[in-house]
């Protein structure tokens, strides 16, 4: 019974004219679902050539991405899950002529789109988890399509990403229930706030950069696209995200 629980079945997983086909246990395709902002899970029935793929192995997860030959293990589910969105993240970037993948965080308030930027660790996810609990349409955590020629950006429809445990500003323990745990990192469930669908194309209203000491500035949109530059990110690098 437990390997039947992980055998693999071959999926479509399409959002506003994207579509990844994944193989992965029924299970891992609903966790999929469950966390998703505007992307449809399917059977694939066809049985296409996987672009992303999830198994499990020796209680051991295996992630793989066909486009970059990227390949990452895991022994926890959520860890795996993360593992799959930047999978997925990078097959979408092939899907979008001319984008690049931004690490940034991105909000929006009374229609103006906020992108804010800053390295690992300055607390970018711990800040749109608040404009989230607040409220806020949130259109990235911690990934975005950037096409810089045409000053466009795109949703990817990831959930919000927290470390664990989960916890609000003042460092009391916060909406547990509205996320998926695992080891170290917890995912939030689809609807739990309000995230972007993905292939979601907006401008750019506010640039705000966040500094080692987590202090928020306001970059001039004249600077943007030098700042913006900086948080571009190569392949090889993308499992530092």
């Amino acid at each position: 019974m437990t390997q039947d629980r992980h055998l693999l079945k071959n999926w479509q997983v399409t959002a506003n004219g994207w579509r990844i086909c994944m193989r992965c246990p029924t299970y891992f395709a609903s966790l999929l679902a469950g966390t998703l902002a505007g992307w449809s899970i399917t059977n694939d029935e066809a049985n296409a050539e996987p672009d992303v793929s999830i198994g499990l192995n020796e209680d051991e997860y295996t992630i793989s991405g066909k486009c970059y030959d990227i390949h990452f293990r895991q022994t926890d589910l959520i860890s795996a899950l993360n593992d799959t969105f930047i999978c997925m993240a990078c097959h979408t970037l092939t899907l979008v002529e001319g984008a690049s993948l931004l690490h940034c965080a991105a909000y929006s308030i009374n229609d103006q789109c906020n992108i804010v930027v800053g390295a690992k660790n300055t607390g970018k996810s711990t800040f749109i988890y608040e404009k989230a609990r607040q409220g806020h349409r949130i259109a990235a955590d911690d990934l975005l399509l950037w096409l810089p020629k045409r000053g466009l950006f795109k949703t990817l429809g990831l959930p919000i990403r927290m470390r664990r445990p989960v916890l609000k500003v003042d460092g009391e323990l916060a909406d547990n229930d509205k996320f998926y745990p695992g080891e170290n990192i917890a995912y939030s469930k689809l609807r739990s706030f309000d995230v972007v669908d993905a292939n979601t194309t907006f401008h750019l209203d506010r640039l705000w950069q966040l500094n080692d000491e987590r202090t928020l500035r306001k970059v001039p949109l004249l600077r943007a696209f030098k700042v913006l530059r900086q948080y571009t990110i190569s392949i090889p690098n993308i499992a530092l995200t």
